[in-house]
């Protein structure tokens, strides 16, 4: 659903977080919040949307009011979550000896397959190996080191709750 500029000021007078999501990742489900709150449809058409924006009462400013306060609580609790992830490993021996030895694995078998050929049976299986440590690795470094983009989006998203 492609939400307009009028739709996106009238929320962001209201609830500039939810406003900033519409253009985001979530902006489908944001849309269908919004349209529920200001519509009583979760599956209004644009036009209605926009002229139910533009024609808000107390009813749907107290609405959208609420989806801004329940949108604060919801990112504030998935950073906290994140952080509290990250800080109860920190100092925990196991999880770093952990991804040390998948990176150190996954390095292994690469260098191993450049110098060594592998038996005739044996190709399929080091192949699934490879892809296995591969998806380990990624999420070792997102663990330590955090998805860049998802910390962008969540960023651009806590700004507005400093607001």
């Amino acid at each position: 659903m492609n939400v307009s500029k009028i739709v996106k000021d009238a929320v962001g007078q209201v609830a500039p977080t939810v406003a900033g999501a519409l253009g985001g990742p979530l902006a489908g489900r944001v849309v269908r919040e919004v349209s529920q709150a200001v519509t009583g449809r979760p599956d209004a058409p644009d036009a209605q949307l926009r002229a139910a924006v533009q024609d808000m009462g107390k009813a749907e400013l107290e609405a959208l009011a609420a989806l801004e306060s329940e949108y604060t609580a919801r990112l504030k609790i998935a950073a906290k979550d994140r952080a509290d992830a990250r800080a109860r490993h920190k100092g925990a021996l196991f999880p770093m000896v952990l991804a040390g030895v998948i990176i150190a694995g996954f390095f292994a078998v690469l260098g191993t397959l450049m110098f060594v050929a592998p038996p005739t049976g044996m190709r399929e299986v080091l192949i699934a190996l490879i892809g296995l440590l591969g998806g380990a690795v990624s999420s070792v470094t997102q663990f330590y080191f955090g998805s860049s983009q998802g910390s962008k989006d969540k960023t651009a998203l806590m700004s507005g709750v400093k607001k």
